[in-house]
């Protein structure tokens, strides 16, 4: 969600959420956070997918930059999942899809509803799988019921996960469903890219009602970025942003698209950045750093942007 409390049609209100009002970005992300598409949700005018509907169509629209299904895997969450769609991404585009489903999306799967479920031991699990459609739907007790689907993984093998008796008041393993394991392990990668932005969210007002949707769009470039450095050393956010800030000073790139960055950055509240180092170095004639060189690349894909910092030594 990007924070917008203005007016405007595309605008959304969603209950229990930390940012309530705003606009909705549908989101394709790596599993540690790395954002490779979004799309901006308008209502009613986005339209439809003939056969899977609103929730299959939006997960077939961000599939559709994948040059090849093979070989990748996707996780989704229960709002998106449905009987249909884990069938078309596996027979129609290649994709190995996994992701919770709602009880009442998986074509009255024969095995124990949600309520018996609730009544057996802890880590009991049933299990249906299609034949036809190469589709398997495990439900399994834990702290709740939750029922995963998925066209590549099934029950076996069985991991174990640790979980706290409290009844016996210690910790004990139990046992878990591959496809449940494999889900937990990858899913949330969205939520670790949207955690990265609302960490230093940039605080600049604006009247238009594209603005936020812009300075959402730069803090994503910078999120992107620090996961990419992350790769080869690590560094926590705000020293890399700050790191941004204190090179992009130094160097002698277009002074129009370092401004904007840098107002972004500064608008984050760096705390290792003090206002009086920032005058010295904007006093100082700039000069390129022989050791790091600042690529930045603006790619207007679905009015998504991207900056790529590339470290060359």
């Amino acid at each position: 969600m990007v924070p917008y409390f203005g007016r405007h049609p595309c605008k959304m209100f969603i209950k229990g959420k930390s940012v309530r009002f705003g606009f909705k970005l549908w989101c394709l992300c790596s599993s540690n956070g790395y954002l490779f598409y979004s799309l901006l949700y308008a209502g009613a005018q986005d339209k439809k997918h003939s056969e899977l509907g609103l929730d299959g169509g939006v997960v077939m629209s961000l599939l559709s930059v994948v040059e090849k299904p093979q070989n990748h895997q996707i996780f989704f969450d229960n709002f998106f999942s449905t009987f249909k769609l884990f069938g078309h991404t596996k027979q129609n585009v290649f994709f190995f899809a996994t992701g919770t489903i709602r009880d009442n999306r998986t074509s009255r799967c024969p095995f124990l509803d949600n309520k018996k479920m609730e009544k057996t031991e802890r880590d009991e699990f049933d299990a249906a799988y299609d034949a036809n459609s190469k589709i398997s739907f495990i439900r399994w007790n834990d702290n709740s019921v939750v029922t995963v689907g998925s066209n590549i993984y099934n029950i076996e093998p069985l991991t174990r996960v640790k979980r706290y008796n409290k009844k016996q008041l210690i910790e004990t393993f139990i046992q878990q469903p591959y496809a449940i394991s494999q889900y937990n392990k990858f899913m949330g990668g969205v939520d670790l890219h949207d955690n990265g932005i609302a960490n230093y969210r940039s605080q600049i007002l604006g009247k238009k009602w594209w603005w936020p949707i812009f300075c959402n769009a730069l803090d994503s470039l910078v999120v992107n970025a620090w996961k990419i450095y992350n790769l080869v050393n690590k560094k926590s956010q705000v020293d890399f942003k700050s790191y941004i800030a204190l090179r992009l000073l130094k160097t002698d790139a277009n002074r129009v698209v370092r401004n904007v960055i840098l107002y972004v950055l500064i608008s984050m509240n760096c705390a290792s950045i003090t206002k009086a180092t920032l005058w010295s170095l904007m006093l100082r004639s700039c000069a390129v750093d022989e050791e790091y060189v600042i690529v930045i690349q603006y790619i207007s894909v679905q009015s998504v942007m991207f900056i790529c910092i590339q470290v060359v030594s």
